[in-house]
Parts: structure tokens; sequence; C-alpha cells
């Protein structure tokens, strides 16, 4: 769709010439019908097409025949029409880097991911910065007049921004998949866009989000709060006369809950839970609390 929208600005710039400086070339309804129709028409078809090939190295071999075909159009339009539409080249670098964000995930890369797309992301980055320069440079030549063309200027610019935009919003999402995400929407626990609410029982769900809604720490008293409300009051009393953590059955409990989802999280590499103290006689106190491993971004949503 962006070809297309670049594509039939060209030609309705071309076909009023508001600046009256350059005209365009006379054609027949046949070359009009291609020119207008049918070349914006198959850059539609060829874009869903290519998109629709699932295997990363067909993708690349149709994207490069796509825009093969469209390079080859723009020359040929420019020949028989209008030379504006060589303005449409740097356009589809653009598209092309946009088309290849968007696939790169589909390599599955596993080693040194990260690094891989966050310099993807800052290369794309500067590619950004550069296109937004050009653009100050050309609403500064449009301000003082120095750009006799400056109506089809705007509008070529302004397609051109809006296709940067788009780059720029795939390389965020590639940016984004940098990390896996974990994420809390009310009551459902989301792992990389799969809901896994089932897979933990009420109580352990319980005691999970309880640990999400208090980073800090979670305490025995907190947890034995959700798992047992009604031998909450016995915390004090075991706090105050010291008794040792191992031989009360609420702690037991809290911590059975706590090892079981400590497990799982760690099996899916979501982060572990650790103890708030080093000192094992004081988690009664000071609990303990969940830690993310470095690749996990942590979402917290409203409910929905």
């Amino acid at each position: 769709m962006l070809v297309a929208l670049s594509w039939l600005t060209i030609s309705v710039m071309a076909e009023i010439n508001p600046s009256h400086t350059l005209s365009k070339n006379h054609t027949g309804v046949f070359i009009s019908v291609i020119l207008y129709v049918l070349i914006p028409l198959l850059s539609v078809i060829m874009q869903h097409a290519v998109f629709a090939i699932g295997k990363p190295v067909r993708f690349f071999i149709a994207l490069t025949a796509y825009h093969i075909f469209l390079t080859f159009a723009v020359y040929w339009a420019s020949a028989v029409s209008h030379r504006d539409y060589q303005s449409l080249l740097f356009q589809l670098i653009l598209v092309f880097i946009a088309a290849v964000l968007l696939q790169i995930p589909e390599f599955r890369i596993s080693r040194n991911k990260k690094q891989i797309y966050k310099t993807t992301f800052y290369f794309v980055m500067i590619i950004f910065i550069i296109f937004l320069f050009w653009l100050m440079l050309m609403g500064y030549a449009i301000v003082t007049r120095s750009e006799p063309r400056w109506i089809e200027s705007t509008a070529y610019n302004f397609v051109g921004a809006f296709i940067s935009l788009v780059m720029l919003m795939c390389a965020v999402a590639l940016h984004h998949r940098t990390y896996q995400v974990f994420e809390v929407t009310g009551n459902n626990i989301v792992w990389n866009d799969d809901d896994i609410s089932d897979h933990f029982t009420q109580a352990e769900k319980s005691v999970l989000l309880t640990y999400v809604h208090n980073p800090e720490s979670c305490t025995c008293n907190t947890l034995t709060g959700i798992i047992e409300p009604e031998e909450t009051g016995q915390c004090r009393v075991c706090i105050e006369k010291g008794w040792s953590a191992i031989n009360c059955k609420n702690f037991r409990k809290a911590k059975k809950y706590t090892l079981a989802i400590k497990k799982y999280l760690e099996l899916l590499g979501v982060g572990t839970i650790v103890q708030v103290s080093e000192k094992y006689h004081l988690i009664k106190q000071y609990g303990w609390k969940l830690r993310f491993f470095d690749d996990v971004l942590f979402v917290k949503s409203r409910n929905k």
C-alpha cells in the first residue's frame, strides 16, 4: 500500500502540475491506464504475495524481484510520462528496509539475538535521522521559496515522511522483540502472547500475582494472608516468640508454593524467586521477591 500511495501521489502531482513548472509528457489512454491503474494495482497484489511467503530465503528473493520490477516501472514511467517518478526510488529503499525488519524474526535467531536486534534498530535510527535531516532541508527550501516546485515537493516529502515513520515503527517493534514479555492483565498472566494462567492452580496464581504486585518483598505473613487468610493472626505470635520458621505450617505452605512457582518461572525463562535477606533465619521478616531475567520485559496492564 505504501508504494501504491507514493505512486498515485506522483501521478496526481504530475497530472495537475500545480506549480506550472514541469509538465508531463502526453500519454494515450493505454499508457495512462498502465500508469494510474495497472502498476499501483500490481504493486499491492505483489506486495501481499511477497508477505504471504513463509520461507525467509524465498521471501527475500521475492522481495528483491518485487523491487526490481518497481525500479523498472519507475524508469519506464519517468521516460514516458514525468521524471518525478524517479523520486519514488528513494522511498523504495525505506519500504525495502521496513519489509526486511518485519521478516527478521522469521530467521529464528538464537545466538546473539539481542545484539543483532539492537544493532539493526540503531542502524535504522541512523537512516531515519538522515531522512529527517533531509526533510528539514527541504522544509527550509520550501519556506524560503528557493524550491520552485514547492507544492509537489511538499506532497512527496509528506508521503516519504509517512513511509519513514512506518519504517521506524517496524524497527521499534523489532527492538521490542529483543525482550521476552511477561504481562499481567488483571488476573491473566501472559508470557510472549500466550496466556499461561491455566498452568497454575488458583492458589499458585494468587501467590504469583502477590509477588508481581509486591516487587520489593513478599513476607511469610503476606503469603499466608493469600493462602490461609484465617491463619494470619498466628504470624504475629510466631514473630514475637521467635518460633523456628521450619516448624511453622504456614511458612512451609508459603515456601512450598514459592518453590513451585520458582521452578516453573525458571523453566519458562521468565525469572526466579530469591530471598530478600542473605541470612536464612531472617526469611520470616524479609521474605522473598520476584527477580526477572535480563531479557524479560515486565508489563502490567489494566483490566481489559
